[in-house]
């Protein structure tokens, strides 16, 4: 039989999962992109993260990140985390296309999480953007470990740059966009550390 923390446990974690999405929609003509996602916390509640939704109509907008430390203050900053990303996103598209940049929302939602952030926690984040028309996807990651690209030919290659610095440790940090081009069938895989310490 489970012990009382055992259930309390397995409680958080149907929490901190149902925070994420759990369905993940068919590749079609018009959302070209398929997504699946997976997350197994391996002890304790962690602030391992993921979202991905469509920004406009060929606009796909993706993230994983990984928040520091354990427990329900990192659920809780993984939920914040994962909200400031989209209403960041909602705010700049309709201040304009052209200045919606992954590193403009990043810097957005870095200045969010930094205020009243008295637990000094931060949070490790990829955040693409890619135009399902032309396969540009442009990123910027915030101390994350760097993606995989698996390309349709077979080969496999890691994106270049040097991760910046992660969410949440210096208010008002210039995040840097990347960009890669991606071909029809090419798919880019994103982990948290935890994949990498196992």
């Amino acid at each position: 039989s489970l012990t009382r923390l055992e259930k309390e446990l397995n409680a958080a974690r149907k929490l901190q999962l149902g925070m994420l999405p759990r369905v993940f929609p068919s590749c079609t003509s018009n959302q070209p992109v398929e997504v699946h996602a997976f997350m197994e916390p391996a002890r304790e509640v962690g602030g391992d993260l993921y979202d991905f939704f469509y920004v406009t109509d060929q606009l796909f907008c993706f993230l994983v990140g990984d928040v520091s430390g354990k427990g329900a203050s990192a659920a809780m900053f993984m939920a914040r985390t994962r909200s400031l990303v989209r209403m960041a996103t909602t705010l700049w598209q309709q201040i304009g296309a052209l200045s919606m940049t992954p590193a403009n929302i990043a810097a957005s939602v870095n200045c969010e999480l930094f205020q009243n952030n008295d637990d000094r926690m931060f949070v490790t984040l990829f955040l693409g953007l890619l135009d399902t028309r032309s396969g540009e996807l442009f990123f910027t990651n915030a101390g994350h470990p760097l993606p995989l690209i698996l390309r349709a030919v077979g080969e496999i290659g890691r994106m270049n740059g040097k991760p910046d610095l992660p969410l949440a440790v210096r208010n008002k940090f210039e995040y840097r966009t990347g960009m890669v081009t991606l071909q029809p069938g090419d798919g880019v895989f994103v982990v948290s550390d935890g994949v990498l310490e196992a």
